[in-house]
């Protein structure tokens, strides 16, 4: 068997998914280890990461987290002096079907996601929302504070 099957690609990168080839690496590492211990339908745990996307605007910083399926009283956000601190766990459901699982592509498992906060935040009113699977942080920026850039020097 072969777990890493050679396969001949178009010379065009555009249709090369180098992630859709690591799940698939993984998929078969995964049946391999499934078949050596003599359970074909042993579900290893996966790892689960909530993707983010960050917004800084004019008045505010926003961060939106995909939540799928989590409900907000299994979500933890703290803050603290080192940053915001995102964590819980998405739990697996197996519900009960007639035959077995073929594919199984969702995540799950314990997360923990960190961010630091700028000094210019208002830590006193950040906003927190969970709607439609989508959770929001709505970080104020302190009127009159202001992001510090400078050029540094290249020794």
């Amino acid at each position: 068997m072969n777990i890493l099957p050679i396969k001949k690609r178009d010379t065009d990168l555009s249709t090369w998914h180098p992630f859709e080839e690591i799940s698939t690496i993984h998929e078969r590492i995964n049946q391999l280890f499934n078949r050596i211990s003599g359970d074909e339908m042993m579900l290893t745990q996966q790892v689960w990461n909530p993707l983010m996307d960050v917004v800084e605007k004019d008045n505010e910083i926003v961060l939106e987290m995909d939540m799928p399926g989590i409900e907000k009283k299994d979500i933890k956000v703290e803050i603290d002096a080192g940053g915001l601190t995102i964590s819980g766990e998405r739990k697996r459901e197996f519900k009960e079907r007639n035959g077995n699982y073929m594919h199984i592509e969702r995540g799950y498992g314990s997360y923990l996601r960190r961010f630091p906060i700028p000094e210019y935040i208002d830590t006193d009113n950040i906003k927190v929302t969970c709607k439609a699977g989508i959770l929001t942080i709505n970080m104020p920026k302190e009127p009159g504070k202001k992001k510090k850039a400078k050029t540094l020097k290249i020794e």
